[in-house]
């Protein structure tokens, strides 16, 4: 076989293809957040001739089970007849509601924002009662003080089991390259209503929310995955970038800083830290923490309604994220300050 520089050039392009298809699997089985990090890791790793062990990114922490959560509640009934007999009342609708099958059927924070209404309801009746010392109005009088006793628990119980709020202090499934900001408003607009109606107490001075805003938060919440994201892009950063710093430790070393002169090694070595860490990756992690910094307010709001250690400590976890995040960029970066330090480069300069 005749081998001319067409074919050489021919099998040039073949190589640089495989090449390039080779780096591109390799890149796809990457956690869709971390292409930034997954590409930086070979930019560094190459310079040096360091072998590029895989990511491996520990289980996620997910809310307590709900058996773990369970709250009992006493039972306060209002009679079918009383019921009836509130024909006037707001309060007649809400418990005749209440006591029908849809009605049993509601949970977590839809339930307790109908037990809210119907104890301002049963005080509004009682207000306006024609004879509050009747027997009627004795039964409701009861009814109401025993609802207002059980309304802590009511409130735990609601925290613990509501499917909405579950589903945005969980983890999303698989993370992603691109967090919306416009979702992610939306998400914190919708908890800052849940925290709302956690908030109300018959002497607020402010109404409680209508079981009409509270829906719409709880459908946006329950259809996002923003807040999940949030959390789950965290986790794989934090344990990504501690994954990372072996390859920046001892870098001015292996790039040959400690002879004399500048070697090449360490030239490309500097660019990768000015065009992908402190360009790319910082800007990834310092997006990140912003948006952590703006949920974690809430979360330590949502920790002061709830008591069950459980969840408390979950919540904890979840704005701890942003503080392991820090720190991990932190480290990374202080190990680039020793490379900077043993190559005698000043920060900023490229000649």
């Amino acid at each position: 076989m005749i081998v001319t520089r067409t074919t050489r050039f021919g099998y040039a392009i073949g190589l640089l293809i495989l090449l390039s298809s080779l780096t591109l699997s390799g890149c796809s089985d990457a956690p869709p957040a971390l292409k930034v990090l997954v590409d930086y890791r070979e930019r560094v790793a190459t310079p040096q001739d360091l072998p590029l062990p895989e990511l491996q990114l520990p289980a996620v922490n997910r809310p307590p089970e709900l058996r773990e959560l369970r709250v009992e509640v006493p039972e306060v009934t209002v009679s079918l007849l009383d019921s009836l007999r509130l024909d006037t009342c707001a309060a007649g609708a809400s418990i005749v509601q209440r006591n029908s099958a849809l009605g049993r059927l509601e949970t977590g924070l839809r339930r307790y924002h109908g037990d809210l209404e119907i104890i301002d309801q049963l005080n509004d009746c009682l207000t306006h009662l024609d004879n509050p010392d009747s027997e009627l109005g004795q039964r409701l009088q009861q009814a109401l003080e025993a609802k207002r006793e059980t309304l802590p628990l009511l409130k735990q119980r609601a925290i613990a089991s509501d499917d909405a709020l579950r589903h945005a202090l969980t983890p999303a499934n698989q993370s992603s390259a691109d967090l919306s900001n416009e979702s992610l408003a939306e998400s914190l607009d919708a908890f800052q209503v849940l925290l709302s109606l956690l908030q109300y107490t018959e002497k607020s001075e402010q109404s409680l929310i209508s079981a009409e805003r509270l829906e719409q938060a709880l459908e946006t919440l329950e259809q996002s995955d923003a807040l999940g994201l949030l959390w789950r892009n965290q986790h794989e950063w934090i344990h990504g970038l501690e994954q990372s710093h072996s390859l920046v430790v001892g870098s001015g070393e292996r790039a040959g800083c400690m002879s004399a002169g500048t070697p090449q090694r360490a030239q490309v070595l500097r660019t990768v830290f000015s065009k992908y860490f402190a360009a790319e990756v910082q800007a990834q992690v310092a997006l990140l923490t912003g948006h952590a910094y703006r949920v974690n307010p809430l979360l330590t709001e949502l920790q002061k309604h709830s008591n069950q250690t459980l969840l408390v400590d979950y919540l904890t976890e979840l704005q701890d994220l942003s503080i392991e995040l820090t720190a991990a960029i932190r480290t990374h970066a202080e190990h680039w300050q020793q490379f900077f330090r043993d190559c005698d480069f000043q920060p900023g300069s490229q000649s």
